[in-house]
């Protein structure tokens, strides 16, 4: 007889990996049903508190192992392997190619050994062991809920290091405050989505939701540590779906909206993919415009072939609300880049009109040339302000030559972010200069967190970063990987600020679990409703202002 311990081993790997081994444990967890992991957890019967390897061990059982319950003492033969790892990580130590399984009665079940965030670095001695977390957890990321039935759970809401908000976690630091919450299975796309608040369409899991005590098993499974649990959740809906925007006073209001690839053109690689998903997408996209109700609405985003894509978004929100509402500005003469994507701006015709032409920025740097606009409140002609819409550079996609753009901390292409800053400071004195109104906005996808050089940039330029007026632990309108942070903002020289009322992020989509999209593709669960909430990945910022 081995004992489990001694099958785990103290390192990466068991030091009886090949071979043939017979153990006897309690089983604490059994997976075995149908797309399930496909085994039972077993655990020795002793003391539950490991010094130095796990007294826990995954067994592939298959179908035969679908009558043991918790709680049966169980006597296996099988072979040591290792599940994955390579390059030093971990891997998952299991028992399979059983030759003998005998049930020899029942135990009661070891008690679960207590982890606490911050995680300890090596999670080797717990690999296979019944353990838990006591709560309040906080659930901080759920873009694999509907793919994989996992979300992460960490001791609090996570921020992005450079987010300017004060509570940024490192990488390192980050890692060791999230654990993965898996549901005990293989499949894909799972049907129900799991841990979802309610069994309606209206039902959701939302970053910032708090969970309880979580006990389970842990495993490390397609490369990740995670927990497997054994007793149902306790969830908490702390973060509900906001019905509309918070309020931020004035007469006026002005947003910007990343629309996330809203393309006419089907199936191009990027947007709807057929009428049905385009159909999905405007409807959201009307439900989330109709919600800010603003006067002027940069976006981003809108695919970049002339008035077509913007034209037909225009046209299905006029339809939603009876009438002809809102009007677009047409590309400037300049033009728009040569990205698929381009920006714009749709505006009230009864609230606000045009001053002049809409002009965009040619300088080389742009990728998406950003486009400035005079706007008047109607019946303000002293009121005039300048708005500029841009999308800089994303984060992703490293140059591999060692150049200033490699990431260094603020992710990919951030000096050409700066520069993109800095052009834009410069094209928009240029913009003052030749329209006399000094009152200026500048809006969009930055595609850089607020202590970021971009953002520093303009800043020191002599811009105000609005969203640095929303508290700071709600200073988000993007999640990546588990952490928030600020992506999109709004800055307003001081011609402009004497107006500010306040400043929101409206949470209907960073939060939310990318299956609750538009698409239709591997959703055996689909839960689409022609709600503004997951109408894109970025949350809409909205600005009052009182003239």
């Amino acid at each position: 007889m081995t004992a489990i311990q001694a099958v785990q081993g103290e390192g990466l790997v068991s030091p009886l990996a090949g071979q043939v081994v017979t153990v006897r444990g309690v089983v604490t967890a059994n997976f075995s049903g149908e797309n399930q992991l496909g085994g039972v957890f077993v655990q020795d019967a002793g003391p539950s508190t490991p010094v130095n390897a796990s007294p826990g061990l995954f067994v592939e059982v298959g179908p035969s192992g679908r009558d043991l319950r918790p709680g049966a003492e169980v006597q296996l033969t099988g072979a040591v392997r290792e599940l994955g790892g390579s390059g030093g990580r971990p891997s998952m130590t299991e028992l399979d190619s059983l030759s003998d399984m005998a049930v020899c009665g029942s135990r009661a079940l070891p008690g679960p050994i207590l982890l606490a965030f911050p995680l300890p670095k090596n999670l080797e001695p717990f690999e296979g062991a019944l353990v838990s977390l006591r709560g309040p957890l906080v659930v901080s990321d759920v873009y694999q809920l509907g793919r994989y039935g996992e979300l992460t759970i960490s001791p609090r809401r996570l921020f992005a290091p450079t987010n300017g908000n004060g509570l940024g976690d490192s990488a390192t630091s980050g890692v060791a405050l999230r654990l993965v919450v898996d549901d005990g299975s293989d499949a894909q796309y799972p049907a129900p989505t799991p841990y979802l608040s309610g069994a309606g369409l209206d039902a959701t899991r939302r970053d910032g939701d708090q969970v309880g005590e979580v006990t389970g098993v842990l495993a490390f499974l397609h490369g990740v540590w995670l927990i497997e649990p054994t007793a149902t959740l306790s969830f908490v809906n702390a973060n509900p779906r906001p019905a509309s925007p918070p309020e931020v006073g004035g007469n006026f209001r002005v947003a910007s909206f990343n629309v996330l690839n809203f393309f006419t053109s089907l199936d191009s690689g990027r947007g709807a993919t057929n009428g049905e998903e385009f159909a999905r997408q405007r409807a959201k996209l009307v439900a989330a415009l109709r919600g800010l109700n603003a006067d002027v609405v940069g976006l981003t985003e809108l695919e970049n072939n002339g008035p077509t894509a913007v034209a037909n978004l225009v046209a299905a929100l006029n339809a939603a609300l009876g009438g002809p509402v809102y009007a677009f500005t047409q590309d400037p003469a300049s033009g728009t880049g040569t990205d698929l994507i381009k920006v714009g701006f749709l505006y009230k015709q009864a609230s606000v009109k045009l001053v002049g032409f809409p002009l965009s920025d040619p300088n080389e740097v742009n990728l998406r040339l950003p486009v400035a606009q005079v706007f008047e409140p109607v019946g303000k002609a002293n009121a005039r302000f300048i708005a500029i819409i841009n999308h800089f550079k994303a984060k992703s996609g490293c140059p591999n030559d060692g150049a200033l753009d490699a990431d260094a901390g603020q992710g990919c292409w951030n000096d050409l972010r700066r520069r993109e800053a800095e052009a834009l400071a410069g094209f928009a004195g240029r913009v003052q200069s030749a329209t006399g109104v000094k009152a200026t906005i500048l809006l969009g996808d930055f595609n850089a967190y607020a202590a970021e050089n971009p953002m520093v940039s303009l800043q020191r330029l002599g811009y105000e970063l609005l969203t640095n007026r929303i508290p700071a632990a709600e200073r988000y309108s993007y999640v990546y990987m588990g952490q928030a942070g600020s992506l999109d903002h709004a800055l307003v020289n001081t011609a402009l600020t004497p107006f500010i009322t306040g400043v929101t992020e409206w949470r209907i989509n960073a939060d939310e679990p990318p299956s609750m999209d538009y698409t239709t593709a591997r959703k055996n669960d689909d839960r689409y409703q022609p709600t503004p909430f997951r109408s894109s990945d970025h949350d809409p910022v909205l600005i009052g202002l009182h003239f």
